[in-house]
């Protein structure tokens, strides 16, 4: 069991991310804050069970759990049963504000991985061998990106996949990026990313591309539908935009698709 305080008020205001404390090994007593903590938390259940209320949350978290906990948020954290054994480390510096608007960082969040076990060890024991400050927060600023990194995968697929099957069910109507993005439940700027990484297009790109496809199908299906209907029909409030994209999107106008694949 330790723990490692750091001193140093020109790195707090010099450093990008400044570790404050680090500890490992401790066995947790309740710890109550009911205006939160002075600076950042991320804790790791090493061991046991505990139950963390933060803000109006409150959920159970068992061995291998990192949890991430804003500063100035309440908090109470208590074990569960007979063990509760914890790792943390406590940060802040000149470009904290800037790095949680970066990951969107709620004022509370958890995930279950082993990583952060290893990497936090690994700042206690630097500190303990009186690492400079600077060394203490590029491992300090690891352990940081390395949780939302985490945080952002775990979220990502399931992410993802609500936002397809908002667009495939919403597909007809004025949808906005803002609209897609709430369905999800995440930050249109990461709904941007997800779409990139995994689709490598944007959600406007996947959108027309479930509306041409459904456009195709009714063209087929209604052949007694205007052209302007079916287009109206699929989200395009505008015929000559339909035709437009329409094309594009099959290479041949809705017209002449229709004429040579009608049955």
């Amino acid at each position: 069991m330790g723990i490692a305080v750091l001193t140093d008020e020109r790195a707090m205001v010099a450093l990008p991310v400044h570790l404050i404390t680090v500890g490992c090994g401790h066995p947790q007593e309740p710890r109550k804050r009911p205006n939160g903590a002075e600076f950042h938390h991320i804790l790791f259940v090493e061991k046991g069970e505990g139950m963390f209320e933060v803000g109006e949350q409150g959920v159970p978290l068992s061995e291998g759990t990192a949890v991430f906990i804003r500063k100035n948020v309440p908090s109470y954290y208590y074990k569960i049963g007979e063990t509760f054994q914890t790792a943390w480390v406590t940060f802040d510096g000149a470009q904290m504000d800037a790095i949680l608007a970066y990951f969107h960082a709620k004022e509370f969040s958890y995930l279950q991985n082993e990583t952060l076990r290893a990497m936090i060890q690994a700042v206690y024991q630097l500190a303990k061998r009186n690492a400079s400050p600077a060394i203490l927060s590029k491992h300090a600023y690891d352990v940081l990106v390395t949780y939302f990194s985490l945080l952002e995968q775990e979220q990502r697929q399931p992410a993802l996949r609500l936002a397809k099957q908002y667009i495939e069910a919403h597909f007809a109507q004025d949808l906005s990026v803002a609209d897609i993005a709430v369905a999800a439940g995440i930050s249109e700027s990461l709904l941007f990313r997800l779409f990139h990484n995994e689709e490598h297009s944007t959600p406007v790109d996947y959108l027309r591309r479930i509306r041409i496809r459904n456009a195709e199908q009714m063209l087929l299906v209604y052949r007694d539908r205007k052209i302007s209907e079916v287009g109206a029909a699929c989200g395009f409030s505008d015929a000559a935009y339909f035709c437009k994209v329409f094309k594009a999107e099959t290479g041949m106008s809705p017209g002449v698709y229709r004429t040579r694949y009608a049955f």
